[in-house]
Order: structure tokens, then C-alpha cells, then sequence
């Protein structure tokens, strides 16, 4: 469970309009036109010595006496001139009185702003250099901010130092933390407020840095030729606004020093910078933190990009390793069940499904298959083109869909609209429980009462957080999208190759269709004449040899096997019949049918010791002849193969099941290997246990055949020694 809490934010609509500054500095600021006066604060007379009412309206040559050491700054010519861009600063040190002060100057479209502020100590560039080293030579992006806050809170000489990375949905996490050993730590509290809003990128982008010494301090009221309320944005005093009070009573600091940290352009976070009792930090001080910032930021953004760059190789190095294994299966689906865990992983998900037609396979703790079914007919529905992802779709689409937290955010694609084929990708619910940062065992009503009244509105805008939280996930990143997108390429790369294979597969086939028709042809007229005179001369063998018994055996061996080649030529016929032979299809009432095979195989086998039992016949839909060569296969098979049991059994019933009548021969004869599953029905193919029965092995391509001509299937099931069970499926009438 992840703790929230509210923290230090900025908006504009809070800080971006006031009337007074912060009281550590002072300022006036000029028209870019007329160079005249247009706002001042009132504690410019600490150090100018001029009251600010008199400045308002002048120009600053007025006064060369009084103002002689901004005049002969060296950047003064400069104010005002092309060569200064808008939101562009520059700083000196000067000495007014004999008392040293740094002069920042700032400028925007209409007013050009002098800072003056004291002098508090001499930064160490020397330590600058060897922390902003360190810093940048990190290996990984956590050891880069882990540094990054220790060598500010060494710096600073502030209690806590936070990097604060913004998130969804109005949130962030505190990622990284220095602090002083007798604090409890913030390290990983996700906080709710809304720092990553467009008024927080105004502040942050115009002024990076955000200062405030000592909320106890009196503010200094800032005066206007207009009596306007001034924009503070491009100040660096602004008054510290109700908001940041009541984080800083909140956390018990007195100081507070933020810094944003911007990656690739981006707002990406803060540094936070916390301290228990007002501290003063020199402005070299805090411009040598924001360059540590935008240090670690670089390396950052580099370490991401090298991250970035592995992983891509990473993905490619998976991808055709998935490749290789999608085309070492038998069939697309089979190999995706294969391979879920791997793809799944490389999308960071939590679970994921393949939809197949009706045939749903799943990995990690997916939803039930039902649900998965009901999401893939809705993504059907949709017909949307590429990828589909969302986050919040156990919010949107719960109700509807019958969603649980195993399905809060998706990633859909579609391989197939025609087919029903897809791949989804599921990410859970995050719950969240909000806290108080300080105290998280106080009620907020202790919480409320010990702080101002508007702790009842941030416990109120927490629980609405905790709301707009329900029902969502993680984000689906870009990286995320590219992996899913190079996952579905080379499952449809590799569908294309499979069917390119299947069409060459179907070239051959018909090939070698030809070439056994043509081979059929040979056996019925070229083969059976020899075959005819063999037979003939070993019969007359066979009558001579009344006498000479080693003779009359050597010639039944010759008869045996003239049989058996016989058989073979009748069976291979019977297979090229069963091919190509026109299909008239009718209702068949199979009990009669039955009878005859039954008649025909028991005698065959001398198998009249054979308990056979026929149940329910009901009728079917097929073409008599081959339905009698089906039956006459399996019904004999059953017979043969358990002809050697001590009480052997055949038992024939049929039923039917939904769409199909079916038919289960069930014995208990020698039984089928598992390993022989895969070439069960291919032609000329002995089981090895199967040698010792008389056989050609023909007989089940032959039914396998018949039955896909039919519209049926076959299929059985068998253990060696407990006898075989088959199953023939046939259309119903």
C-alpha cells in the first residue's frame, strides 16, 4: 500500500499575484521604454538609503549619487538593449556603502527588475566542482539523485534535503532523501497536490529557484506607479503564499528552498529543501544548488537515454529469440502459450491473455476467462486500427464488462478481426492510503484542529484525490507501446511466414496427391496381374507339396504374403477413393451397418470370444459406403487389438452432443503411447507395440480421411495396457 501525503507545490493563481515580497531582498523595477520607475519595494531605503516613494516615476540617472554603484555595474548598459533576451538575468557584485550586495537584473516584455540582496558568505567553488563530479559519474539514475541530495544537504546545511518526481494524475513521489539523523524520513511517500500544473511550470520555468528564509519574517509592501498588483513571477522575493504556510507548519520548517528540475525539456520534478529554524542561504549558495540540479538532471536524462538504448537492444535480442520460438511451434497459438510469460515481462504488465476464436489462454493473475472473452468481444466491437491502452478502464468499462482490479489498465491489439485473434496485456488496480506526513497515526480531526482552518479543505481535496485514484493503474509509456508493437510485427511476421509455408505445403501436397493417384493406378493394373500369377503358381505349389511338409510351408508364406500385399494394394486404392470421391450425403440409421461390420470383423479375427456391446445408435449424416469403411476400420482395430486380453471387450455407443452425433469404440486391448499421438493417422504408419498383429497400416489415414470429407473429426483417447477409447464426431441430422 503506498502513503500519500500533501507537500510543497506552487500555482499562480496562489503566488503569482501579491502586494508585497519577502523582506530579505529588495527591488524596483523600470519600464523597458521609458527606463522610469514603475514598481519598488519599501524596504529599498535599507540599502539605497532613498525612500521608495521618491523613485517611483524617476529614472535611475536621477539619482547618480544614491545609485552611483548600480549605474557602474557592469551589466547596466545592457538593460533594456537588444542584447538582453526576455526572462534572461544577470548578476554582479557590488558595494553599496561599503557593504557588499549582489545585483540581479531580469527582464520581460515591459519592465526590466534590479534585486539587490546582501552578501551572506563566499561559496566554495572547489567543493561546487568535486560534488557536480561525483554527481555526474554516477552508473544508475537512483545513484544520481541519492547523490545529488547528499551533496545539497552538505551544501546547504539544510535538516532534509527530497527529490520529488512528478507523476499522473496530480501526483508525485519522493524518489531520493538527505536528512538529519533525528528525522523520521519521507523517502517513497507518493504526495497528492498538483505541482506538475501549468501555473508550477510558469514559476518554476521563469524562476528556477523558489526561497523562503524565515516564514516569521515581515513582509516589505511592493508600490506601483498605477497602484497595479504586480506579477511576482519574475521576482525572486515573492511573498510566501497561505498554501506553502501550511505545507512548512505541516512539516515544522522554518526555511524552505525549492529548485525545478526540468529533463529533456520537461517539468520532471523538485528538489525540496527543508529546515526546522529560519536559515539564510547566500544567493551564490543557491544558484551553485540549482546548477547541482541541472547537473544531476543531464546525467539523468543521459543514464536515461543509455537505459533507453540497452533496453532497446535487450528488446531486439528478445524479439528474435520470441521469432525463433514462434516458428518452432506447431501452430501461432501454441507458440504464443508458449512464450507468454517472456512477452508479458516485456511490457511490464501484470498478467496477459491470448483470444484465439473461443480458445483463451492466459499468464499471471489475469481475469477469469469469461471476462477476458467479454473484453475481446468489446475490442471487436470497437474496430479500432493499431494499439489500444488505457489506464483508467476499470473505471470506464467496469460496470459494462464485469471488470475486476486484475483489469485496470489494458493494452489491446487485435491480429485478427475476421478470426477473433488477440493479444491483451493487464496491469492491476494501485490502492493508495493517504497520511498525514509528520503524524500518520493522528485522526485529521487532531490533524485539522492543530493546524489553520484550511487543513479541513487539503483533507477534503485528499479524500477527492483517493477517489480520481479508484480504478486506475500505472501508465502505459511510450517504451511500453514500442515493445507491444514489435511483440504483435513479428506475431504477424511470423503468420505470414507460417501461411507462406502452409500455401508451399499445399503445392507439394497436391503434387504428391497427383503422384499417388498416379500410383493408385499403377497398383490397380500393373501390380495386381504379377500379383494374380504369384497367386496362381503358389496354389499349385501348394497342391503338389502334400507330401514334402518343409516345402507346403515355404509356399502358406508365400500365400501369406501375397494376401497381405493384396490387402495393402486395396487399402491404398481405398485412400485415394476416400480422397476424391464424390460425396452424396444422407441420414444413415447406423445400426444395421454395425451389425454387418461386427459380422464381418469377429470372423475375420477368429474373435468369437470377444465380449462386444452395442448401446444407443442414434442416426447421423454421411455417405454409406465410407461411413461402413470407417466403422469396419475402427470396430476392427478394436476387435484386433484386444484379441490377445484374457476376457477381451468391444464396446460401440453412440450419443448425441450438441451440433454432433458421436460415436465412442471403446476396448481394452494393447493401448496407444502418447508419443505416438502425432503420427496416429499417417499412412503406413505401425504403432510398435502393433507388430505382432497382422496389419498394413492404412486403416487410420483412411478413417482420418473419410472423416474430414464428412465434416466430422476423429480423436481418441488411450493408455498402453488400458486399452484405447475413439471418438468419431459426425453431423447431426
Amino acid at each position: 500500500m503506498q502513503q500519500h501525503s500533501y507537500f510543497g507545490k506552487s500555482r499562480r493563481a496562489a503566488v503569482g499575484i501579491a502586494g508585497h515580497i519577502q523582506s530579505y531582498g529588495c527591488f524596483a523595477a523600470v519600464d523597458v521604454v521609458s527606463r522610469r520607475v514603475r514598481l519598488v519595494s519599501r524596504n529599498i531605503k535599507s540599502v539605497l538609503g532613498i525612500d521608495a516613494e521618491k523613485l517611483l516615476g524617476r529614472r535611475f540617472e536621477d539619482f547618480q549619487k544614491a545609485l552611483s554603484a548600480v549605474l557602474g555595474a557592469q551589466f547596466f548598459p545592457l538593460a533594456g538593449s537588444l542584447l538582453m533576451a526576455d526572462n534572461e538575468g544577470f548578476m554582479e557584485r557590488i558595494f553599496i556603502r561599503g557593504v557588499p550586495y549582489y545585483l540581479q537584473l531580469r527582464k520581460d516584455a515591459q519592465l526590466i527588475y534590479y534585486e539587490l540582496e546582501p552578501l551572506v558568505l563566499e561559496p566554495l567553488t572547489d567543493t561546487l566542482q568535486r560534488a557536480g563530479k561525483r554527481t555526474v559519474e554516477f552508473p544508475d539514475t537512483d545513484g544520481v539523485w541519492n547523490n545529488l541530495v547528499t551533496e545539497l544537504h552538505e551544501l546547504l546545511g539544510f535538516d532534509r534535503i527530497l527529490v520529488y518526481k512528478f507523476s499522473e494524475c496530480k501526483s508525485g513521489r519522493m524518489i531520493a532523501e538527505a536528512k538529519a539523523a533525528d528525522l523520521d524520513s519521507y523517502l517513497d511517500l507518493h504526495l497528492v497536490g498538483d505541482g506538475t500544473s501549468a501555473a508550477a511550470r510558469d514559476v518554476y520555468s521563469m524562476n528556477n529557484i523558489t526561497f523562503i528564509p524565515d516564514i516569521g519574517a515581515e513582509l516589505s509592501e511592493v508600490l506601483s506607479t498605477d497602484h497595479q498588483l504586480f506579477d511576482d513571477l519574475n521576482c525572486s522575493y515573492r511573498k510566501v503564499s497561505d498554501h506553502e504556510l501550511q505545507v512548512l507548519s505541516y512539516t515544522k520548517s522554518q526555511a524552505n528552498l525549492n529548485v525545478g528540475v526540468f529533463v529533456d525539456g520537461k517539468f520532471w520534478g523538485l528538489v525540496v529543501c527543508l529546515h526546522r529554524t529560519p536559515r539564510m542561504v547566500d544567493l551564490r549558495t543557491r544558484y551553485n544548488a540549482e546548477v547541482l540540479t541541472r547537473m544531476a538532471a543531464n546525467a539523468y536524462a543521459a543514464q536515461k537515454s543509455r537505459e533507453q538504448a540497452l533496453l532497446q537492444e535487450n528488446l531486439h535480442r528478445i524479439m528474435m529469440r520470441l521469432k525463433d520460438r514462434l516458428l518452432l511451434e506447431e501452430t501461432l497459438e501454441e507458440a504464443l502459450a508458449q512464450n507468454l510469460k517472456p512477452i508479458c515481462r516485456l511490457l511490464r504488465a501484470d498478467s496477459m491473455a491470448t483470444v484465439f476464436g473461443e480458445e483463451i489462454e492466459s499468464y499471471g493473475e489475469a481475469p477469469d476467462a469469461s471476462i477476458i472473452g467479454k473484453i475481446a468481444d468489446w475490442a471487436i466491437e470497437q474496430n479500432f486500427e493499431g494499439l489500444y491502452e488505457h489506464n483508467t478502464f476499470l473505471t470506464e468499462m467496469g460496470g459494462e464488462l464485469e471488470l475486476d482490479s486484475t483489469a485496470a489498465g489494458v493494452l489491446i491489439c487485435i491480429l485478427s478481426q475476421k478470426e477473433k485473434q488477440l493479444l491483451i496485456w493487464f496491469r492491476k488496480e494501485i490502492h493508495h492510503v493517504v497520511k498525514d506526513p509528520i503524524t500518520p497515526e493522528r485522526p485529521w480531526a487532531e490533524v485539522a484542529s492543530s493546524h489553520t482552518d484550511s487543513a479541513e479543505k487539503f483533507r477534503q481535496r485528499i479524500k477527492e484525490h483517493c477517489g480520481l485514484m479508484a480504478g486506475k493503474t500505472r501508465p502505459w509509456h511510450p517504451q511500453d507501446l514500442d515493445a507491444a508493437k514489435q511483440i504483435t510485427d513479428a506475431v504477424l511476421e511470423t503468420s505470414y511466414a507460417r501461411n507462406a509455408q502452409i500455401m508451399q505445403l499445399n503445392r507439394q501436397l497436391a503434387e504428391v496427391n497427383k503422384q499417388l493417384d498416379s500410383f493408385s493406378y499403377t497398383v490397380s493394373h500393373d501390380l495386381n496381374t504379377p500379383l494374380t500369377v504369384i497367386l496362381l503358381n503358389a496354389q499349385r505349389l501348394a497342391l503338389r507339396c502334400t507330401d514334402a511338409p518343409e516345402m507346403a510351408t515355404s509356399v502358406d508364406g508365400i500365400l501369406q504374403q501375397v494376401d497381405i500385399m493384396r490387402r495393402m494394394i486395396k487399402d491404398v486404392l481405398a485412400l485415394s477413393r476416400a480422397r476424391k470421391a464424390d460425396l452424396q450425403l444422407s441420414v444413415i440409421e447406423p445400426a444395421v451397418l454395425i451389425s454387418n461390420v461386427l459380422s464381418a470383423v469377429v470372423e475375420a479375427n477368429a474373435a468369437q470370444r470377444t465380449k462386444i456391446t452395442v448401446g444407443a445408435t442414434p442416426n447421423l449424416v454421411a455417405e454409406p459406403t465410407m461411413l461402413y469403411q470407417v466403422f469396419l476400420n475402427i470396430i476392427g482395430n478394436a476387435v484386433k487389438y484386444s484379441s490377445k486380453a484374457l476376457s477381451p471387450e468391444v464396446k460401440i455407443e453412440g450419443a448425441e452432443e450438441g451440433e454432433c452425433v458421436v460415436y465412442r469404440v471403446t476396448d481394452n486391448g494393447i493401448g496407444i503411447e502418447e508419443k505416438d499421438r502425432s503420427r496416429m493417422f499417417r499412412i503406413f504408419n505401425r504403432m510398435d507395440n502393433a507388430r505382432e498383429f497382422a496389419g498394413t497400416g492404412v486403416g487410420l489415414a483412411i478413417v482420418h480421411n473419410i472423416m474430414e470429407r464428412l465434416g466430422g473429426k476423429i480423436d481418441y483417447q488411450s493408455a498402453p495396457g488400458k486399452g484405447t477409447c475413439f471418438e468419431l464426431s459426425f453431423k447431426k441430422e
